[in-house]
């Protein structure tokens, strides 16, 4: 499903074509995508990034929201506290053994800067890392491209439908009884998205995650 598409069936499906309803579709848009990706680890969030560092930080891309795992010249490294990098190897350099989150992006004043990672001991010289994290997908909405398409919109193109009339009907505010059928559409394309995407789609050979597990809303 394209941008075009979407917008075409929101607007048809909650009957609005009022120019204030039409201009913030992007924003309801953006608000479903959210409350999806809040939701359920989908194949486009797992993301990676490679560099180098001499100093005892890494500042992660813009897309990023948490880590899950970092790698010192392949060697992967133990998630610990900032307390614990500080008190273990204060005044200690060499190559890195553990990381934390020094601060997020919410702990900023200013909203647009990055997460830190700390890492311990200070790296002794210059070393390689790859950092994978969970990403930000870039939305549908971007630069309002009628043909643009996502992972989600393309593979679930129901659960994003049904996300943006929950978010639409919201806006509008409309009668509990349609928002009562949305939501329960919505929920039910969740629980397919979140089997695929958290289960089918992680299995390898040494370890089955369970499938089937219920979203909680």
């Amino acid at each position: 499903m394209t941008y075009a598409t979407l917008v075409q069936l929101m607007q048809d499906y909650l009957e609005n074509q009022e120019a204030s309803f039409v201009s913030n579709i992007p924003d309801i848009v953006r608000l479903a995508e959210e409350r999806i990706y809040n939701s359920v680890r989908t194949p486009d969030q797992r993301q990676s990034v490679a560099g180098t560092t001499a100093t005892a930080t890494i500042t992660t891309p813009g897309s990023f929201v948490e880590p899950l795992g970092l790698y010192v010249n392949s060697v992967p490294l133990l998630p610990k506290a900032v307390s614990y990098i500080r008190t273990a190897y204060t005044g200690i350099t060499g190559q890195p053994e553990a990381y934390a989150m020094l601060n997020a992006i919410a702990d900023s004043p200013n909203a647009n800067a990055p997460a830190t990672i700390l890492i311990g001991p200070a790296p002794d010289a210059t070393y390689s890392y790859t950092l994978d994290y969970v990403g930000a997908p870039t939305s549908i909405t971007v630069a309002a491209t009628p043909s643009r398409t996502t992972w989600l919109s393309a593979n679930f193109s129901s659960v994003l439908l049904y996300g943006c009339l929950v978010e639409g009907y919201i806006y509008n505010k409309g009668q509990a009884d349609m928002m009562a059928e949305y939501k329960a559409q919505y929920e039910a394309g969740m629980r397919e998205l979140k089997r695929s995407a958290e289960g089918l789609l992680q299995q390898d050979e040494y370890r089955d995650r369970p499938l089937g597990r219920e979203v909680t809303q």
